[in-house]
């Protein structure tokens, strides 16, 4: 019964997701002759290698916790359970990965305090690549030297993130007291291990898959004529708008609030049609990119199950 409604749950998912591509590819039709689709199409596929990192990253936050999963299995569960993002409510995706992290043998305390620690990394991650919007902005009135290049580059954010994770790893009262805000908002356990250097690589690696997003985004901007946005500000920009859906609370994977704010920030690089043509697209690429992924991890999933079987079943036919 359980798996029937599993499936069922993930079909449905899937049927949204697929409705959501369906309408975006509507809205976009009027200026797809205008688009580079080639640009377009390597945008997809980098965003396909980027679900799966940004999934197995899961494992090296799991790692910090003190529990060794392999990053393939946890790529798997991740991505399937993430399926559930788009099921109304907005919460089905994070209790589903917690729940089907039995599948990599971790328990519900470890789970849920393995979720608190990346959604805490993520959005802090993700806070430093929006302030590069700022700099960005900034850096362009200012005169070539090293440090309006800095500026420019969007790089001081970044160095100060750096230090403060540092600081966590290598000074003893700033970890003392990052310890101890950290065990107000996550879960704890007896079980729980900490390992500032797999959080420290949890992080570096989600910094990187952020750096990688805004770049595909920059890419997606790219292939639409009419706009014209500096990667250093694309960055930003992703970083903005990330933020933005995923504080939109009990809104399906973001959907709409994400493009909104994309939209309105790229307007400021471009004409209007040209910026709201750019936020469905580059949605539309990561629709695309989701269900390619969920795809391949399902059939991944399905291949393991059968080699599974296939002793036990030869062992009832002997």
């Amino acid at each position: 019964m359980k798996k029937a409604l599993k499936t069922i749950a993930l079909l449905a998912a899937v049927c949204i997701a697929v409705f959501a591509l369906r309408t975006m590819g509507a809205q976009v039709a009027g200026v797809l002759a205008k688009i580079n689709i080639p640009l377009a199409l390597l945008a997809v596929a980098g965003l396909t290698i980027y679900q799966f990192l940004n999934a197995g990253t899961w494992s090296a936050v799991f790692a910090g916790l003190g529990k060794k999963v392999p990053f393939g299995a946890t790529a798997r569960v991740w991505i399937e359970s993430e399926s559930m993002k788009w099921l109304p409510g907005g919460i089905w995706g994070y209790g589903s990965r917690v729940i089907n992290a039995r599948k990599l043998g971790i328990e519900l305390p470890i789970a849920s305090a393995a979720l608190a620690t990346e959604l805490s990394i993520t959005v802090f991650v993700w806070f430093l690549t929006a302030l590069w919007i700022l700099p960005t902005t900034i850096g362009h009135d200012i005169t070539n030297s090293a440090l309006a290049w800095i500026a420019a580059s969007g790089v001081l954010p970044w160095i100060g993130g750096c230090v403060a994770v540092l600081s966590t790893m290598l000074i003893p009262r700033v970890r003392a007291a990052f310890g101890s805000i950290l065990k107000r908002f996550v879960p704890q356990s007896k079980d729980v291990k900490w390992q500032p250097r797999s959080l420290f690589y949890a992080f570096f690696s989600y910094a990187l898959l952020c750096l990688a997003n805004g770049t595909l985004l920059w890419l997606v901007t790219l292939s639409i004529p009419g706009l014209s946005l500096p990667w250093a500000t694309a960055i930003g920009v992703g970083g903005v708008a990330w933020l933005a859906g995923f504080f939109a609370i009990g809104v399906p994977g973001g959907i709409g609030v994400r493009e909104a704010a994309l939209a309105g920030l790229l307007a400021w690089h471009g004409t209007m049609e040209a910026s709201i043509a750019a936020a469905v697209v580059f949605r539309a690429t990561q629709v695309m990119a989701e269900l390619i992924a969920l795809g391949a991890s399902l059939f991944m999933s399905w291949r393991i199950s059968c080699n599974h079987q296939l002793p036990h079943d030869s062992a009832i036919s002997d």
